[in-house]
């Protein structure tokens, strides 16, 4: 790992500020967002252990949907500095469907795919997007 990795597999985490989520972003995300119930909790242990493996096995698919998410992150958070709830959901609902799916295939189910699929029917062009908070389906 020395001098490919940065040694932890988590972020490098930052306290955002005004600059970075204005007040305007918290007034629109608290005007924009429909929280849905997604399920009981699970044991996540055995998620972390197939990420973890996937990080260092550096599998072509997996490596290269780290990278977009990476790529999405800096969307989002472009987006934040902005207040553009619009953008944000439509880049958690893209990190979803593509990276986090490509890395851990068990962070959905026929569940989750059937809530996100209603709630999209029901608000149709109002639905902007879909943000999984528990990382696996039912994990939150």
């Amino acid at each position: 790992e020395y001098g490919v990795s940065r040694g932890r597999l988590l972020p490098k985490h930052k306290l955002l500020n005004e600059e970075d989520a204005p007040p305007s972003l918290l007034k629109a995300l608290e005007n924009s967002l429909v929280l849905v119930h997604g399920g009981q909790s699970m044991n996540v242990g055995p998620v972390l252990e197939m990420v973890t493996e996937k990080y260092l096995l550096r599998d072509e698919e997996e490596w290269h949907a780290r990278h977009r998410s990476i790529e999405i992150l800096d969307e989002m958070m472009e987006a934040f500095r902005r207040s553009d709830v619009k953008e944000i959901g439509r880049c958690t609902t893209e990190n979803f469907l593509g990276p986090v799916r490509s890395v851990i295939p068990w962070a959905t189910n026929k569940y989750t795919e059937t809530l996100i699929e209603r709630v999209a029917s029901r608000f149709g062009e109002r639905f902007w997007g879909f943000c999984m908070h528990g990382g696996a389906s039912g994990g939150g």
